[in-house]
């Protein structure tokens, strides 16, 4: 990270931490799962993967879009957290899908103001 604003260090970190919590419960489910379905996988991370330069490079529209990704995915978890079925991954998915998109949104604002 290039930056010397703290604050933005901070909420870059936590986006970094989240977006990789993220592709890592998902690899998890996955490998877990009864068939280890990898077009699942590929459907399900292909699209946090597609920013992922533009976030490494700190561009600004990189995280913007990260937000409207994330969306999907945050609606996903929402009604897997309501269905009977639902476990405690389900719940980290959700907590880290919304860390993910507030760390997205608040980094994307700060960068533009750099």
């Amino acid at each position: 990270m290039f930056t010397s604003n703290k604050k933005l260090h901070l909420i870059l970190l936590a986006t970094y931490l989240g977006y990789g919590g993220l592709l890592s419960l998902i690899t998890y489910n996955c490998i877990m799962h009864d068939d280890h379905s990898w077009k699942l996988w590929i459907f399900q991370s292909v699209p946090l993967l597609l920013v992922l330069p533009g976030m490494v490079k700190q561009h600004y529209r990189a995280h913007s879009w990260l937000c409207f990704i994330i969306l999907a995915y945050f609606t996903a978890y929402v009604v897997e957290v309501g269905s009977p079925i639902g476990d405690l991954s389900d719940w980290l998915g959700l907590t880290l899908s919304t860390i993910v998109f507030i760390g997205a949104m608040m980094s994307s604002r700060s960068l533009q103001r750099l």
